[in-house]
């Protein structure tokens, strides 16, 4: 079993991918994949889009298509777990791309898929405050879709 340490010294992009890789089984793996998402789509994604220069703003968009495509693979993941809070955040980081790179010159996202993303978010946990928040964007989206 791996320690709790370990994830702390996880640091680097490469740290998490290591544990991702050497540990698969064990629930440090998935913390590491859940950090390496954020790490994209957050951090080298969403916060680097406004940089002004065009290189620097196709390599946030795709860091934020990467973030979607393993993010997709955390939910199927996801979906063999009861793991409703991991799943929730996996869904409404899905929508987030999926937003995000609607009209990218880089990797088209499409407005139902987001929407449908949101859509699965609310599902997690019905009948709660960030069930209608999610349920609210979903409909936002469809609505402005064009």
């Amino acid at each position: 079993s791996v320690g709790p340490r370990s994830l702390d010294r996880a640091d680097t992009l490469e740290a998490l991918k290591e544990l991702e890789t050497k540990y698969p089984k064990e629930p440090v793996s998935m913390i590491a994949r859940f950090h390496h998402v954020r790490y994209l789509l957050y951090t080298e994604g969403l916060e680097k889009l406004g940089n002004a220069d065009p290189r620097e703003r196709e390599k946030a968009l795709k860091n934020v298509a990467e973030s979607r495509k393993l993010t997709l693979e955390l939910i199927a993941d996801l979906g063999k777990k009861k793991e409703k809070a991991l799943l929730q955040e996996a869904y409404v980081n899905a929508a987030i791309a999926e937003k995000t790179l609607i009209g990218s010159p880089v990797d088209t996202g499409k407005a139902d898929q987001a929407a449908s993303y949101y859509d699965e978010a609310a599902k997690v946990f019905p009948d709660t405050e960030l069930a209608k928040k999610y349920t609210k964007e979903a409909n936002e989206i469809r609505t402005n879709a064009e």
